[in-house]
């Protein structure tokens, strides 16, 4: 479906870019790809760069060198009216139904606003039922189409952005933190919602989430990202069962498990570095329990463990 190939994007510390302007790569050197039908969890810890390689691959961000590549097209480089097709591909579920809904549009054009753009030969009546028809796919009623989104709860307001994501029949869908701000029993309805709908629609999802446990829920394979690269990528078995980087490790043994809450669990120490101050050589290494060496003098290469599992560290676990 899509994949990612040596991806870096950058941001510049100064206001304009100019001769003391500092390059920040703050998605540095990520490949891997998605399949049709699956989901792949991406996690890390705040600040690693988990949006902004979300919103590069959405087209709202630049990418600075590598490839993007979606069903045969590398989209690095394209123009902003190349993406436009595009978006009927590939759509997005933001992290707040606050923000994300305009307040002044009722329901009806919110979710009926990418048809009227993408599909101008559909009529006012075919667009008035496949409104009522993606409201019916994720449990709303139809009788809101001329409310606005103040008058819903969190998890309505996602209902409804997911809705409008839905609408074009999309291939992929980037869920940004898409249940972060809901509830607990809200969190479970909309994460079993969208489990069915991928089942629907033969949809294939990157799943950002800082929620370990739900992202070990819904993904059918995990990235692990640390300061901008991606540390450890497997199935969801390989890396909550058997990780091999020992950010992983203890990236996945901080979260709760009632089955093995009495384990031993690794702790790390200290905070992690600023992406504008990036450790030497492995970035883990000011935090890693294991770091000898070689980890603060070279940087370690890709090491593939089996198939699709494969991580960056020089003294993996296999």
């Amino acid at each position: 479906m899509i994949e990612l190939k040596n991806l870096y994007v950058s941001y510049f510390s100064g206001s304009v870019i100019g001769w003391n302007a500092k390059e920040i790569k703050a998605v540095e050197d990520v490949s891997f790809s998605i399949k049709s039908s699956e989901t792949v969890g991406l996690v890390g810890e705040s600040g690693c760069g988990k949006s902004t390689l979300g919103k590069a691959m959405l087209g709202l961000l630049p990418i600075a060198s590598g490839e993007l590549i979606f069903e045969g097209q590398n989209l690095n480089g394209i123009k902003k009216s190349e993406w436009l097709p595009l978006r009927k591909s590939i759509q997005v579920i933001f992290q707040d139904p606050y923000s994300s809904l305009n307040p002044r549009m009722t329901i009806f054009e919110i979710i009926s606003e990418g048809v009227e753009i993408h599909f101008p030969e559909f009529s006012k009546e075919e667009i008035i039922d496949k409104v009522k028809e993606m409201l019916t796919k994720v449990n709303l009623s139809v009788d809101i189409l001329d409310r606005y989104p103040h008058e819903f709860s969190g998890g309505q307001r996602q209902r409804i952005a997911i809705a409008r994501a839905l609408i074009l029949n999309p291939k992929l869908i980037i869920c940004d933190e898409a249940v972060s701000a809901l509830d607990v029993s809200t969190q479970a309805q909309v994460m079993n919602l969208l489990k069915t709908l991928k089942k629907d629609f033969n949809l294939s999802y990157l799943f950002i989430s800082h929620d370990l446990n739900i992202v070990k829920y819904i993904s059918d394979k995990i990235a692990v990202m640390y300061l901008g690269k991606i540390v450890e990528f497997g199935t969801r078995d390989q890396i909550t069962n058997k990780p091999s980087h020992p950010y992983t490790k203890a990236l996945f043994a901080s979260s709760y498990d009632l089955k093995n809450r009495n384990r031993e669990r690794p702790t790390l120490i200290g905070e992690i570095p600023s992406v504008i101050n990036k450790p030497e050589a492995c970035y883990f290494h000011t935090r890693c329990p294991i770091a000898k060496e070689i980890c603060r003098t070279k940087k370690p290469e890709k090491v593939n463990l089996h198939e699709d599992h494969f991580t960056y560290c020089h003294f993996p676990e296999k």
